[in-house]
């Protein structure tokens, strides 16, 4: 039996979140424009919540010209939503990372901070071999499709870059490019962890997203070539244009 969504402890009502689970479905083209919805009483059902719930959710969804509503009819997509291209990724960070020339860069910050004022500011010490009281560099920026933020990027860097770096330069090119070019640095390695979290409202923010809504969450460890860590980057992405794609090798069922 599908559990219920449960009333949450944070001041995020509960057709706010029903709310964003069909806004995703709309946004990333699983409900195509002109598709009918389910009924007010399927929808109840669906969700394990209260009608008053799901009819103050679909009026947001209204006002939003996301939905539109037939008296006797029922509610349907609307017509005029774009289907969003989703951005099919296969297993490394370069497309996110290094490919500037679809995107638009907003630099949103080139910052002297220390340790224990980064995000995740634990693993950033950990990977850095750093103090929480030590200083660092964070350099914020959001990647636009058009006018769409799609995902946030964070970087922390030890202090020593600093003098290489400025907002205009960060604009225009990717970060490491930047580097090699002005000081010949060369990554040996790096790492890289994909997950799913809520979504935080700084950043929800600046994705135009709900707060606590899912996000697509990268972090990345790079290495220089001599082995010394250097940096952790933070990515924040928008899930509704992001999809996986894995090859897999058919003689890998061979030994079942």
């Amino acid at each position: 039996m599908k559990k219920p969504l449960q009333e949450p402890t944070e001041s995020v009502p509960l057709y706010s979140r029903v709310g964003s689970l069909i806004r995703n479905k709309i946004l990333s083209g699983r409900l195509e424009p002109g598709e009918k919805l389910p009924s007010e009483d399927e929808l109840t059902r669906l969700f394990g919540v209260s009608r008053i719930t799901i009819r103050n959710a679909l009026s947001h969804l209204q006002n939003e010209g996301l939905i539109v509503r037939n008296h006797g009819r029922g509610t349907f997509v609307s017509e005029n939503i774009p289907v969003k291209k989703q951005f099919i990724f296969t297993g490394g960070i370069h497309d996110i990372v290094l490919d500037v020339q679809k995107y638009k860069v907003k630099c949103l910050g080139l910052e002297d901070i220390v340790v224990s004022e980064a995000r995740h500011a634990r693993d950033v010490a950990k990977f850095l071999s750093l103090s929480m009281k030590d200083p660092i560099i964070r350099v914020s920026r959001v990647r636009l499709l058009k006018s769409t933020p799609l995902y946030f990027l964070e970087n922390f860097m030890p202090q020593h870059y600093r003098e290489h770096l400025s907002e205009n330069d960060l604009a225009a090119k990717p970060l490491l490019k930047i580097l090699k070019e002005k000081i010949g640095l060369t990554i040996g390695r790096g790492e890289m962890f994909i997950e799913a979290v809520p979504a935080d409202p700084d950043v929800a923010e600046i994705l135009d997203a709900q707060i606590f809504e899912p996000l697509i969450f990268f972090t990345v460890h790079y290495w220089l070539a001599s082995g010394e860590p250097m940096e952790v980057v933070n990515c924040f992405m928008r899930p509704d244009y992001f999809k996986y794609k894995v090859e897999i090798d058919a003689k890998g069922f061979d030994n079942l």
